[in-house]
């Protein structure tokens, strides 16, 4: 029989973030690769960075709370659910693509440092919480 999984340290927390964040960039990129002949593709890019942008600013201050269940929704929401991608048009497949790619690395590196700690009714358990919230603010300050 195995113990708990480790708590989630400050460089496991730092990697989600650093994905977060890269999403982030790529998403407020879009609008540079609309076609700038392309004026419903544009709409979309700018929306989605809007979207984005909005998201970001108000998980930021949570993250240095230490809100560990807020930085949980946010990852859910910068993950793609706010942040919708199959209506993209044909001309920004391409940019699409490379949003995915770091919404997978953002999916695999979030899965490692909550899943372990995590019930099935979705619950992450209270020191890994404590843990992730301590992590945290450490991490967000410097």
């Amino acid at each position: 029989m195995t113990g708990p999984a480790p708590l989630p340290t400050d460089e496991d927390v730092r990697r989600v973030i650093d994905d977060l964040r890269a999403v982030v960039e790529v998403i407020a990129g879009l609008p540079a690769m609309a076609p700038a002949d392309d004026a419903e593709a544009r709409r979309w890019a700018e929306a989605r960075a809007a979207s984005v942008e909005q998201t970001w600013s108000q998980l930021q201050p949570a993250m240095a709370a230490g809100e560990a269940s807020i930085f949980g929704a946010g990852i859910q929401a910068l993950g793609g659910e706010t942040v919708p991608l199959g209506d993209a048009p044909p001309s920004m497949d391409g940019a699409v693509e490379d949003v995915r790619t770091y919404l997978r690395r953002l999916a695999v590196d979030a899965d490692a440092l909550l899943d372990p700690h995590t019930s099935p009714d979705g619950t992450v358990s209270a020191p890994a919480e404590a843990a992730l919230a301590d992590s945290l603010r450490r991490v967000t300050a410097g």
